[in-house]
């Protein structure tokens, strides 16, 4: 009955600014808030907000988005739990992205573009659009589609495929089975060099 939640959770070079042109517009329209966790100082480089600082004081003016800066996992953890959307509209080419495998073992219906390893991530479980270099054509693309979604979730049709997104992001990203892959890695090495 109360807003659709969305959460960005990841260093703002990877497409903030397009999800908060797109939020902007798509707000005046739709009960919908943002929280966005997102900051270099997580990493202990503060310099690197500066580019970023005019963006960031755009999200803690806009009444429907809250900004949080760089906070704890756990704090973040629990932000995901509580969201409906992973909005990513990245622009980055990522060769893992730990921040669409947590939200997808969250049950948020995740929004992305086929771009970099985005797309064998999510495995046909998540939202994902044709990426675009254009960064006005992919803020109005990404928009149409979160557009699409804020509906979805207000109906509660997507449970079942969220539940089962969850299911197979849990089995195969999580840390019981990476754990199995690096212990065989590793043996395999120390085998290897025995054998030398």
């Amino acid at each position: 009955d109360g807003p659709v939640r969305l959460i960005y959770h990841s260093t703002p070079h990877r497409g903030l600014e397009l999800l908060v042109n797109a939020f902007e517009h798509l707000a005046e329209t739709n009960n919908i808030i943002l929280d966005v966790y997102s900051s270099f100082s997580l990493y202990g480089w503060k310099d690197r907000d500066k580019p970023y600082e005019e963006l960031f004081e755009r999200c803690r003016n806009h009444p429907k988005i809250n900004y949080h800066g760089a906070v704890s996992k756990e704090e973040v953890r629990a932000a995901v739990a509580k969201a409906h959307i992973f909005a990513y509209p990245s622009i980055w080419q990522e060769t893992g992205c730990r921040t669409l495998t947590e939200a997808m073992s969250a049950e948020c219906l995740c929004i992305h573009p086929n771009y970099g390893c985005l797309y064998e991530t999510a495995a046909n479980w998540t939202l994902m659009y044709q990426w675009n270099e254009n960064k006005l054509k992919h803020t109005r693309k990404f928009a149409k589609i979160l557009s699409y979604a804020i509906e979805d979730i207000k109906t509660g049709s997507l449970n079942s495929i969220l539940q089962a997104q969850k299911a197979y992001a849990d089995q195969f990203y999580g840390w019981s089975e990476k754990a199995k892959e690096w212990s065989i890695l590793l043996k395999n090495i120390l085998y290897e060099k025995g054998r030398k």
